[in-house]
């Protein structure tokens, strides 16, 4: 009885770490740089 309730305390942690990981990997966006067409061709030429 002891290893199941160890059990679903480490299944319920487990649960809830996925949660807010995937709520952190849906709400945080990186700030992107805009990229120029000129700078592109510039460095694909090289």
């Amino acid at each position: 009885m002891k290893s199941t309730k160890i059990r679903g305390i480490l299944l319920t942690v487990l649960v809830v770490i996925s949660i807010f990981l995937s709520y952190s990997l849906w709400k945080v966006q990186p700030d992107y740089e805009v990229i120029d067409n000129e700078t592109v061709k510039k460095r694909a030429d090289c």
